[in-house]
């Protein structure tokens, strides 16, 4: 894809990004039409780097979270009228080149919600990411309360998709893992504020 998305809007949160957002932006811009950078009350010159670039920033008074900074971007992007979001990182984790890649199995499954993996060496996963037993629970179990707050995905859905990815659950499924037996993931998410003691989502970083 040689032309510049203008369906899909890139969303770009940041907090004290300064040594990286100006690389992050300008490169986003090259395959999208649209990028959307949500400064998250930095306290560096994060906002000042892309200031002048055709981008459009959004500045949060003080900082909100990640989670936060991403739900304001993509509410924003939808209000103009995208088809969909790719969110990217500001501080050079993810390649804005990748993008088209991604678009290309978004427009082949409108339907789904791509998910890029960018710890692959040739065409190997490399699964030495990090985090214990405990963390990988909780992540599982943190990527099933996202899906109930998008549209179109769902709690059932994401369920579905573990045990068609091969995940293995004590209990034989993601739906009665989730429903039954992931209190140690939910203890995991409280103690590090990413739910409430309700098991909602909070929308903040980890703490």
């Amino acid at each position: 894809m040689s032309a510049r998305a203008a369906d899909y809007v890139v969303v770009i949160p940041a907090c004290n990004e300064a040594a990286t957002i100006g690389d992050i932006a300008a490169r986003a811009t090259a395959v999208a039409a649209t990028v959307i950078v949500v400064d998250d009350g930095s306290s560096d010159r994060t906002h000042e780097r892309v200031a002048d670039m055709p981008v459009t920033l959004l500045r949060n008074e003080r900082n909100l979270g990640k989670g936060a900074s991403l739900w304001r971007g993509m509410q924003h992007a939808l209000a103009l009228g995208a088809a969909g979001v790719v969110t990217l990182d500001g501080d050079g984790q993810h390649a804005p080149e990748d993008v088209p890649r991604l678009l290309n199995v978004a427009r082949a499954h409108p339907d789904d919600l791509v998910v890029g993996a960018r710890l692959v060496v040739g065409h190997a996963l490399e699964r030495g990411a990090g985090g214990d037993y405990a963390e990988e629970n909780a992540v599982c179990y943190l990527q099933i309360l996202l899906a109930g707050e998008l549209p179109g995905c769902g709690r059932e859905r994401m369920c579905a998709d573990m045990d068609a990815w091969g995940y293995t659950f004590r209990l034989g499924s993601a739906r009665a893992w989730f429903e039954r037996d992931a209190d140690d993931a939910r203890q995991w998410l409280i103690a590090h504020c990413l739910i409430d003691d309700a098991g909602a989502i909070t929308w903040r970083t980890r703490i």
